[in-house]
């Protein structure tokens, strides 16, 4: 199984805030059709690391089950080996990332010659191997773009900005920021706003677009690039970070680590064995944070003073040792060894790196199974488990979010929880002959609960939580006796949102 977690690739200026808050424009800045090359070409180097036969088996790699082949379509069609029963790709909601996604995709399975019958995994006429993207909107994205929307960690940038550490490299970088106000006089150089001035320069002299930037001589821009990727990677510092940026995708990836180790375990082929995740630099390095990544880093691993390059893919590999038979008859199956490996590229152009886990111990079981810097998944579980924000509530309560929809609703049930209120009960409805046989679950409001619970979850839909859940409580008080004769079969996902996953 591989995890994958890709930054997008060259996008149009993005201007932010010394807090990494973005504009509200709709799907922000554009990808450029370089970086949609750049992104093919980070997933064709996946393809040859994982897919491709003729070069993954050389490297002990592949993710195809054995005896199935590297195209992705319909289960049961010739050299399939992909298929949405095994290969999941969700993105953040913004154009840059939805784009990579798709981009990075026609490189890890890239297009095959069309044949007229269409059983070879394509039914487009440009050959293209279409796999679905998931998403959800911005405004409600905890996993991939929490760091957008955590007050808790806000506050913690907040109180560095006004630290000894950062004043003192204001005076340190004041020559070189007067230095560029002269040269781009309309440009605010503060260093808590570097990020745009870096961006500017940097997309003008790279790509051409954005506002026309000045010429600068290599030294200067590379003084530039320098002060930008010392803020920014300052601002992913496990210090600062904790568990709030990256805690609730590495849920997410313990969940998918389990679930595979179950399945591999019982000799079972379906499970997801290629999940990708277009994201951004931040979700990449909070991630990290959360690992405590820097506890182990080498001269190698540069993501501890530069922010990853476009198109940069972060992975994690769980290897599994073979199953080993019984040696005697009667005698108990050996249980088999799982390790977890980070393995990074910086930008698709670079080589694939190992990124030693803080849990890797020299020369154990992991080091055998998948080589220096992994971790057996006992380990890495013992790392990561205390990391982990698994649900929204989770989420909510460590950010002190109050706004993402998941979050309101949380504190809608602890109100209710708080009054006495049990909303909901489980039911079973069923005309089958024997037991269960033919029988449906659903919710139902508690008699005397419906009208005032369902008025409060109308008022979170409608952005009117405050006014309305005391309204829905005292609803239900007053209404406390009144029976209710009728079920109402609530769908789960209309009723409550989903856990992003």
């Amino acid at each position: 199984m591989v995890y994958s977690i890709q930054r997008h690739g060259a996008r149009n200026v993005l201007p932010k805030s010394s807090t990494l808050k973005e504009s509200e424009a709709t799907g922000g800045p554009t990808l450029l059709p370089q970086g949609q090359r750049q992104c093919f070409e980070a997933g064709a180097a996946f393809n040859a690391r994982y897919i491709n036969p003729s070069s993954c088996n050389s490297s002990s790699t592949c993710l195809a089950a054995p005896g199935s082949g590297p195209l992705y379509g319909v289960t049961g069609s010739p050299d399939v080996g992909f298929s949405n029963y095994n290969t999941f790709a969700n993105t953040s909601a913004l154009d840059r990332t939805i784009m990579s996604a798709d981009s990075f995709l026609a490189g890890v399975f890239p297009a095959i010659a069309v044949q007229d019958d269409a059983t070879n995994g394509s039914y487009v006429p440009t050959g293209e191997q279409v796999v679905p993207v998931y998403s959800m909107a911005d405004t409600e994205d905890w996993k991939i773009r929490g760091y957008t929307k955590c007050p808790a960690y806000e506050d913690r940038l907040q109180q560095w900005l006004a630290s000894e550490e950062f004043a003192a490299k204001a005076a340190e970088t004041q020559e070189l920021r007067d230095k560029v106000q002269a040269l781009a006089p309309q440009l605010n150089v503060s260093l808590a706003n570097w990020w745009n001035v870096y961006d500017a320069f940097n997309v003008w002299k790279t790509y051409g677009v954005g506002e026309a930037m000045p010429p600068v001589d290599a030294a200067t821009f590379a003084e530039i690039n320098q002060l930008a990727m010392w803020l920014e990677t300052s601002k992913m510092r496990p210090s600062l970070t904790s568990n709030l940026l990256g805690g609730g995708l590495l849920g997410n990836l313990m969940q998918r680590l389990a679930a595979a180790e179950v399945a591999v375990s019982a000799g079972r082929q379906g499970y997801y064995r290629f999940l990708s995740v277009s994201s951004h630099y931040n979700t990449q390095l909070g991630l990290l944070s959360a690992l405590f990544a820097d506890q182990a880093a080498t001269q190698d691993h540069i993501w501890t003073k530069k922010i990853p390059s476009l198109a940069a893919v972060l992975l994690f590999e769980l290897h599994a040792s073979a199953p080993a038979a019984a040696s005697s008859p009667g005698q108990q199956q050996q249980q088999q060894s799982f390790a977890v490996r980070a393995v990074y590229q910086d930008g698709p152009k670079a080589p694939y790196k190992v990124l030693p886990l803080p849990c890797a111990v020299k020369g154990d079981a992991a080091e055998v199974l998948a080589g220096p810097g992994a971790c057996t998944l006992e380990r890495f579980r013992a790392l990561a488990g205390p990391q982990t924000l698994n649900t929204s509530r989770e989420w909510c309560d460590a950010c002190t979010n109050g706004k993402v929809m998941a979050c309101q609703v949380s504190r809608m049930e602890r109100q209710l929880a708080e009054a006495g209120i049990t909303p909901f009960e489980m039911t079973t409805a069923g005309s089958g002959a024997r037991g269960n046989a033919g029988s449906s679950m659903s919710l139902r409001p508690r008699a005397g609960y419906v009208s005032p619970v369902m008025v409060a979850l109308l008022c979170v839909v409608s952005a009117a939580l405050t006014v309305c859940v005391g309204t829905g409580v005292l609803l239900v008080r007053r209404h406390k006796q009144r029976k209710v004769d009728s079920q109402v079969r609530l769908a789960a996902d209309t009723a409550l949102p989903a856990n992003y996953v």
